[in-house]
């Protein structure tokens, strides 16, 4: 009855013995590796008399305390020959200095060892980006590096690191027809979440605001949301956004007004067409990452309308670095306009697909439920691909019709337009019409739905008179597809897939 007390007693002897040896080793790894697991990185920056006046900085602006309590920290500290070649007039204000320095720091450690990616950006304490890699920080090579002690990591410089403008900013700053452009879509707003309530109305129980506050500026330009194909929104070219790294491209004036030159007949839109096209020439010029203009690659794609560029290094005639990326003032561009009779969804001039079960009306005015039992969800037998389309039947009603909108820009060009419409339900053949604008309308395309035709139809060319765009109420374009004149069931069926418009010249 003793013994298997006995051997649980020895085994808990051992497994202690084990656990006590291991802790030794683990104390013994720690005191190896980690020498300076006790230090600040205050008392690293101060015993290094080359970095004595970023020590004085540091104690000027108050971050000595940061760096000496026990949060963590990067710091990317610059020698005294560094500081002393930093121009005074940047720093000549406990406002400049402060943001100077915070420069050199930020939250949490980096290690260059750590870095996987050619680059990664980190805010500062100033809230603009720095651009890591393993050897250096904002092109800035590192002296030494990765010293790492018990608040962070300490990394010595030989450059200082400036405060920089973002993209937006320093666009804000020249004197381009592109700034000029942009500028049109400012405007300002009152946020009263930062507007100082100064009491309340006595007569209507609402806050009363000091005069003056809460006001903010902000572009719609920048704005613009985008999805993704989840469709989720974000804004893809907001230049003003320190979180994000942009390559952004100014145009020369001279450049700005080859690219208005080119785009113009595409944008006619009466008395706003040189607006329109003004806008055109600049809204896609916005792209994610940093590009090497060593080293662009073939084809890089807009950051908005995933328009497909191909950015050539002898346009680029100056660089400049900002706080969420680059910026390149070029002399010309270049990209793929989309004008040839060919589906291409990344160029400029884009293609038009209308879904069938997009509809925004119909001839019996069916409210969203009766649309939605509708839709169907179908696979082509021929390549299994799944697809949805609606369908019409039954109704009774002659030249029956279906509304919508077309979706995106359609310009004042030929179109090529096809549809999918598959008849996989009855046997009977039956005619689809295709118009726009109005019912009233000529029909511009008829072509009889086959038993079991998967295929993409070609259904001929059509011209459009004007710019139509889906952004605007005013300018959105009608098609409608209509049934015959007559009211036999079968033969006055309605069924699409999609209609494609696709840009001729």
């Amino acid at each position: 009855m003793n013994i298997p007390r006995l051997n649980l007693l020895l085994w808990l002897v051992c497994i202690g013995i084990v656990f006590s040896a291991c802790d030794k080793k683990w104390d013994e790894h720690n005191a190896v590796a980690d020498p300076l697991a006790g230090e600040t990185l205050l008392e690293e920056v101060i015993k290094n008399p080359d970095l004595s006046k970023f020590s004085e900085y540091l104690s000027k602006t108050g971050y000595d305390k940061l760096l000496a309590s026990s949060k963590t920290f990067t710091v990317w500290a610059p020698t005294n020959a560094a500081l002393q070649s930093v121009d005074p007039a940047l720093i000549d204000t406990d406002e400049e200095l402060k943001m100077f320095v915070g420069m050199h720091i930020a939250h949490q450690s980096f290690l260059t060892t750590a870095i996987q990616k050619p680059y990664v950006a980190v805010k500062t304490l100033s809230l603009k980006n720095v651009t890591l890699t393993k050897t250096t920080v904002d092109d800035i090579n590192l002296i030494s590096k990765d010293r790492y002690v018990g608040n962070g990591v300490l990394n010595v410089i030989g450059t200082a690191l400036l405060p920089k403008v973002n993209a937006w900013e320093y666009l804000m700053s020249t004197n381009t027809l592109q700034k000029q452009v942009l500028d049109l879509y400012t405007y300002t707003y009152r946020d009263l979440n930062r507007a100082v309530q100064t009491g309340v109305d006595p007569a209507t129980g609402e806050p009363v605001y000091e005069p003056g506050t809460g006001f903010v500026t902000s572009n719609s330009y920048r704005d613009a949301l985008f999805a993704d194909a989840n469709g989720v929104r974000t804004r893809r070219h907001d230049i003003n956004d320190e979180d994000s790294l942009f390559t952004y491209i100014v145009l020369t004036d001279a450049a700005f007004m080859v690219e208005k030159n080119k785009l113009e007949k595409y944008y006619a839109a009466g008395d706003s067409t040189d607006s329109i096209t003004n806008l055109n020439v600049v809204k896609d010029l916005v792209f994610h990452g940093l590009l090497n203009k060593d080293n662009f690659p073939q084809s890089v794609y807009s950051a908005g309308d995933s328009v497909r560029f191909h950015l050539k290094a002898d346009a680029v005639v100056e660089t400049h670095r900002v706080s969420n990326g680059i910026v390149y003032v070029m002399n010309s561009i270049d990209y793929d306009l989309g004008v040839n009779g060919v589906y291409d969804r990344y160029t400029k001039i884009k293609p038009v697909v209308i879904q069938g079960e997009n509809l925004a009306g119909d001839m019996n005015n069916l409210n969203a439920a009766n649309r939605a039992s509708r839709t169907r969800i179908r696979r082509n037998p021929n390549n299994q691909q799944i697809y949805t389309d609606f369908i019409s039947e039954n109704h009774g009603k002659a030249n029956y019709w279906i509304r919508y909108n077309a979706p995106g820009t359609v310009h004042p060009i030929k179109y090529k337009l096809y549809w999918v419409a598959v008849n996989d339900f009855q046997e009977a053949t039956f005619p689809m019409s295709v118009t726009f604008k109005n019912i009233t309308q000529p029909r511009a395309f008829t072509k009889t739905v086959e038993l079991d035709d998967y295929s993409e139809v070609y259904l001929g060319e059509y011209t459009f008179d004007k710019l139509y765009s889906s952004s605007t109420q005013s300018l959105q374009l009608p098609v409608f597809l209509m049934g015959p004149n007559i009211t036999t069931n079968g033969l006055n069926t309605l069924v699409l897939d999609y209609i494609k418009m696709v840009p001729v010249q």
